[in-house]
């Protein structure tokens, strides 16, 4: 259990890293795909520059960045298009460049990761815990079995205070606590 909670406490202080690092990129992002689309506006690039960055189904617009996933496909697109474009001679899209978007990108493909990796330790350690829980259960059961048995032949309020110094408490319902009343007025010729 102490594991659990300090990989769920190291998960969630590197949380804040992350979305700091979230953000930023998709403010990179945004911004490179608005230069492009204000180009493309002025007829400084053609329409035709989306396909580059397998944009082309949104049109002039900001696709959505709604998941770490989609942040991810996008930030590549735009990346390999950039590159590529750059290769054959055209010249590079500014303010941001591509570069300032690819080392957001990568300090998110970091973050993103070390996250990930958090939370698979955080699952791993419920598992633990789980899998322990079984087992103590089990045991827990087995020992109050035992302690039962040892005092099976003392009556029913002797067997209680003797199981008790084992740790051993019996609760009663409220159903079953009347019913005791009863049995005891009976036994002793009350009711």
């Amino acid at each position: 259990m102490i594991q659990q909670k300090a990989a769920m406490n190291n998960q969630k202080e590197r949380n804040f890293e992350h979305l700091v690092q979230m953000r930023k990129v998709k403010m990179y992002i945004s911004h490179f795909i608005q230069v492009v689309n204000m180009a493309i506006q002025r007829s400084d690039l053609p329409l035709s520059i989306l396909e580059c960055y397998k944009l082309n189904e949104y049109g002039c617009k900001v696709p959505p960045m709604n998941t770490e996933d989609e942040i991810c496909l996008i930030g590549q697109n735009l990346i390999e298009g950039e590159t590529s474009r750059i290769r054959n001679g055209f010249p590079p899209i500014t303010n941001p460049t591509i570069a300032l978007v690819k080392v957001w990108y990568e300090k998110f493909l970091d973050a993103y990761q070390d996250q990930k990796n958090l939370q698979l330790i955080t699952t791993r350690a419920q598992k633990e815990i789980a899998d322990l829980r079984t087992q103590a259960d089990e045991i827990i059961l087995a020992i109050w079995n035992e302690v039962e048995n040892s005092f099976k032949d003392l009556p029913d309020d002797l067997k209680r205070d003797k199981a008790n110094e084992y740790g051993l408490i019996y609760v009663f319902r409220k159903t079953e606590t009347t019913s005791q009343i009863v049995i005891k007025q009976q036994a002793l010729g009350i009711g």
